[in-house]
């Protein structure tokens, strides 16, 4: 009985191991306007998953497995004339108390990073303003699910 809980554990060791290995923790708030694509890819080491047009004349691309403060989301930028405008990393849950938590350890991040943020508790959201740009954490219902969201506003 215990050989088959050790071995047990250790398979669990490696799978852990080998699922840890693929993820590489970006900063993704290191970005800056002036951040070209090709430098945003060499930074985040590897190609978007899927870029396409935006309406409005820009281009966004997506990254599905992007990994914030130990949460994994997909990650968009969006791109006009070259330039990085807006960014968005989005995690999804299905019960809302675990959005809350989600929620409340990214603000917690952040605060650790940029200080205290504007909260507005009716809205669900943390505005954080740095130098050069607006960091806004949220969670809301969309589609029967929630959305944890932080979201990147270039000034």
């Amino acid at each position: 009985m215990k050989r088959k809980l050790y071995l047990t554990i250790l398979l669990t060791s490696f799978c852990l191991l080998f699922v840890a290995c693929g993820v590489k923790k970006v900063d993704y708030t290191s970005l800056e306007r002036t951040t070209t694509q090709k430098d945003m890819t060499e930074t985040i080491g590897s190609e978007p998953n899927e870029t396409k047009k935006t309406d409005d004349g820009g281009v966004a691309y997506t990254y599905k497995k992007s990994v914030y403060d130990r949460y994994t989301g997909s990650m968009s930028y969006q791109y006009y004339d070259d330039m990085l405008y807006y960014s968005k990393w989005t995690h999804i849950e299905k019960k809302e108390k675990k959005a809350e938590k989600v929620y409340k350890d990214i603000c917690s991040a952040l605060k650790e990073q940029y200080g205290k943020g504007t909260e507005d508790k009716a809205n669900n959201t943390t505005t954080y303003e740095v130098d050069k740009k607006y960091i806004i954490a949220a969670y809301a219902l969309q589609n029967d699910k929630y959305e944890v969201c932080i979201t990147e506003m270039m000034k």
